[in-house]
Parts: C-alpha cells; sequence; structure tokens
C-alpha cells in the first residue's frame, strides 16, 4: 500500500481544548478512559478518536488496521454512533457499509475498518484481533467482559494497540472501572 494522503484531522474533527487532550493522551497509554458528564461529547470524542487511529496506524504501519467500537446493545450503538458516523464522516473519506455496520477508508486513506459491535455476546470476539478497542460507557460492561476485550488487542505488525474508553461517572459496574481505571 502507497502512504496514504495526509489530512489535518484536528480540524477535521472540530474537537474541543478538552477532545484534543484526551486524544493526545491516548498516544502517551495503552489504556485510557475519558469520562464525563453527560452531554460533554464522551461519544463524539470516541468514535473520532477510532477514525483518527484508524488514519494514524495506516500511515505508521502501511497497512488497512480493523478497530472496534463496542456498546453494549446495538440499539445503544445505534442511538451513540451509526446514526452520527452516517452525517460527519466526510463521503472523501470512506463510506458507512450499513450491511456490515462498518465505516471503511478510501484506500488513499489507508483502507481501514472502523467495525461497530456490541456486546451481546463477547464470546463472539474470541478469534477477533483489533488495533484498538473502544467502549462507550465501560461502566455498562462487566470486568469479565473487559477482560474478553483486552485479549484482542492484537494486529500484527502494530506494537501499539490501545484500549480507549468513555463513561459517565455513574454505571452498574462503575466499582471495577474506578478500581482500574481512577485508583490505578
Amino acid at each position: 500500500m502507497k502512504n496514504p494522503k495526509k489530512i489535518n484531522f484536528i480540524e477535521l474533527s472540530n474537537f474541543f481544548p478538552k477532545q484534543i487532550e484526551a486524544l493526545k493522551q491516548s498516544q502517551n497509554y495503552k489504556y485510557l478512559l475519558y469520562g464525563g458528564s453527560m452531554g460533554s461529547g464522551k461519544s463524539r470524542w470516541l468514535r473520532w478518536a477510532c477514525l483518527y487511529y484508524l488514519l494514524y496506524y495506516s500511515a505508521k504501519y502501511g497497512i488497512s488496521p480493523f478497530i472496534g467500537l463496542f456498546c453494549r446493545s446495538y440499539k445503544e450503538l445505534e442511538d451513540r454512533h451509526l446514526k452520527y458516523v452516517r452525517a460527519e464522516f466526510p463521503d472523501w473519506l470512506g463510506r458507512f457499509n450499513e450491511a456490515k455496520t462498518e465505516f471503511h477508508l478510501k484506500p488513499e486513506y489507508g483502507g481501514g475498518i472502523l467495525s461497530f459491535r456490541n456486546l451481546d455476546d463477547p464470546s463472539k470476539y474470541f478469534s477477533a484481533e483489533f488495533a484498538l478497542v473502544a467502549v462507550d460507557e465501560l461502566t455498562q460492561i462487566p470486568f469479565e467482559v473487559f477482560k474478553v476485550l483486552v485479549t484482542r488487542l492484537r494486529f500484527p505488525p502494530i506494537t501499539d494497540t490501545k484500549f480507549i474508553a468513555a463513561t459517565n461517572p455513574i454505571g452498574e459496574y462503575f466499582l471495577w472501572v474506578r478500581e482500574i481505571f481512577v485508583e490505578k
């Protein structure tokens, strides 16, 4: 694959300063949790951060990476991401495949795939490989599901795979998230 075209991602994403800072911090850590109150742009940051890493990995490694963005249910994926991807991501950059619920970058931008998936049965991802795993509303998933997802962080030759998540400061599984991401 030839080198993908360069774009100004911060300009394209139209991130707020806190979202820019979160993206910069994600570059420094393998695991990052972006938290905040309802309506603060966490879900938008998450999908655009996934797009950033599709472009980044394509440019750095010269491959077409596969990234997974997960929500607890398909309805939550639709409400938080799918309807927005159709409107926000520019047509010149790629296309949304409705049947597969995936956004495919055009070859000139690396050809990577952002796959939108639900967590109704995490065992269906046992053989999957992702360059990046993103979870929206991490406090809604059990720790056991988190453990399954992090075992899927492998996409040779990418050596700097990432796990990023967004969440409100509440949720059924708040305690394990706090223990792992705040107290440690």
